[in-house]
């Protein structure tokens, strides 16, 4: 069976130069054939030599521009930030033939409840719900990959200070199960996700997971003293979301951790790959000097 065609649409971004390490990676083992899409701006000297790039920008590409850039391709992985896959790309998408197989859009997030999905407060969230459903709505045979707060964002301004050794956290979180992912790990589980005969519509990277309990006792173990914890209240989430679309989202995260709505089902833990732990990730911390709370 020949490899499977793959597409990686938003390969210059944070999460998108991860994702094509990974699949380059399996590109050059044969375990697939990547196609990296990109605008005709983009720098993509970062594409290995032997991956086909094709020029193509979503937000301004014509129905048959965007079904030739597509040509051949059976799955699309989309890292774009934001919505910048729009409804018109969803819908040149939708008229595809042959049909992708699969449509991964650019969701790298929690599995956010139902009123998370439409709370005008999280309007980052909102408008990414929106798009996702509008490609089930069009038939596109969409899957998500949902995750852990990205590792740096969650030591780099979430609350979390492993270098003073403090934790500013909302509600329960301290008795409520969280979790982050490196994105080399998400990477990593993307290129073996897409090669699967068959994707399921929704699956969950979580790399290391915890309670806010079991944060504070790592922070304890590592510092020798425990850390001082204190509360993100109502109105820090009220202020945040006044400050705009990111530190909302921020606030989303938080809010979403202390009143204990993570949840990571269909988890997906990519072969060969030995996840960093939560020592690991306060170790990275500490050496990178992350925690201040700006941002979120």
């Amino acid at each position: 069976m020949p490899a499977r065609t793959v597409a990686l649409l938003g390969a210059t971004g944070t999460l998108g130069a991860n994702l094509l390490t990974a699949l380059a990676a399996a590109h050059a083992a044969g375990n697939l054939r990547l196609v990296v899409l990109h605008r005709a701006s983009s720098d993509v000297s970062a594409v290995p030599a032997g991956v086909e790039k094709r020029v193509l920008d979503p937000g301004s590409a014509s129905e048959g521009e965007i079904h030739s850039a597509l040509s051949g391709v059976e799955v699309l992985v989309v890292s774009t930030p934001g919505t910048a896959a729009g409804e018109p790309f969803l819908r040149a998408l939708s008229t595809l033939t042959p049909a992708l197989t699969a449509y991964i859009p650019s969701w790298f997030t929690a599995n956010w409840t139902a009123a998370e999905e439409v709370d005008p407060a999280k309007q980052y969230i909102v408008s990414k719900a929106a798009l996702r459903n509008k490609a089930v709505e069009l038939g596109l045979p969409v899957t998500t990959i949902r995750n852990g707060l990205f590792e740096d964002s969650f030591f780099g301004g979430f609350g979390v200070n492993a270098v003073d050794n403090t934790l500013h956290l909302y509600g329960k979180a301290l008795e409520s199960t969280f979790s982050f992912s490196s994105l080399p790990y998400i990477g990593a589980a993307v290129a073996q996700i897409v090669t699967l005969d068959k994707l399921e519509a929704k699956y969950t990277v979580a790399e290391a997971e915890f309670t806010g309990a079991e944060l504070a006792a790592a922070l304890q173990t590592k510092h020798g003293k425990a850390p001082a914890v204190s509360e993100y209240t109502d109105a820090d989430v009220a202020a945040a979301v006044a400050r705009g679309p990111g530190p909302g989202l921020g606030a989303g995260w938080r809010t979403h951790w202390g009143n204990g709505n993570w949840t990571a089902p269909n988890r997906f833990a990519p072969e060969g790959v030995v996840p960093r732990t939560l020592a690991q990730g306060i170790d990275k911390a500490i050496e990178q000097g992350l925690g201040k709370d700006a941002a979120w």
